[in-house]
């Protein structure tokens, strides 16, 4: 009886400890999922250029390594503990506008400072305006973006800003998702600069001009 009676404080301090522990965390990345072997969108022709997308800037509110999340018709932001980015927010929005585009135009995305001196390159710089996550409505990227050409006597820089509105439902993967889409649709905008084509964006990007 003397030993069972020893072992009950150390068996209720186990139990409150149990009790106690931190709430799991998660973590979500913005690169989307990678396409299956032999699915991967290349253009007929490699084009005769690479491009490398530059450290992006995000607002400061949001550059935190928690994901922070709006409510309507309020100015107050919550930071989530427990819901994480699995990079700098900078980094994963760079990653993912740099994946999408080097699929959709079949280029390489060069590293900074890794460019031949004779290499054609775009220089993509990306200023992240607003990067809002309303929880329960829907998300919104403002972004502005340069294209600078390196070793393209004949083409010129542009300077563009535009709006992306996705709605999303419920919990905070489908938010990510629709970060995920904004991004994709971004993405899809500096693509046809960048391929010369007419700028067709979807009914979720509001362009704001070019200059």
């Amino acid at each position: 009886m003397m030993r069972v009676f020893k072992l009950m404080p150390m068996l209720s301090a186990l139990l409150l400890a149990a009790g106690c522990a931190s709430p799991v965390s998660h973590y979500y990345t913005l690169l989307p999922e990678a396409a299956p072997s032999g699915t991967v969108r290349t253009a007929p022709i490699p084009p005769a250029y690479a491009i490398s997308v530059q450290a992006v800037t995000v607002p400061a509110q949001v550059d935190r390594p928690q994901i922070v999340i709006g409510s309507p018709d309020s100015v107050a932001l919550t930071p989530l503990n427990n819901s994480l980015w699995a990079a700098p927010l900078g980094s994963e929005i760079r990653q993912a506008l740099a994946y999408d585009l080097s699929q959709r135009l079949g280029v390489l995305d060069v590293p900074a400072g890794v460019a031949l001196k004779t290499q054609a390159l775009w220089k993509i710089s990306v200023i992240v305006h607003r990067f809002d996550s309303i929880y329960q409505q829907g998300v919104v990227i403002d972004a502005s973006w340069r294209l600078t050409p390196v070793n393209q006597p004949k083409r010129t820089s542009l300077i563009c800003q535009a709006r992306v509105d996705v709605s999303a439902g419920p919990g905070i993967a489908a938010l990510v998702q629709s970060h995920q889409k904004a991004l994709h649709a971004l993405a899809g905008v500096i693509a046809a600069q960048l391929s010369h084509k007419a700028i067709r964006p979807d009914s979720t990007v509001h362009l704001k001009g070019c200059t």
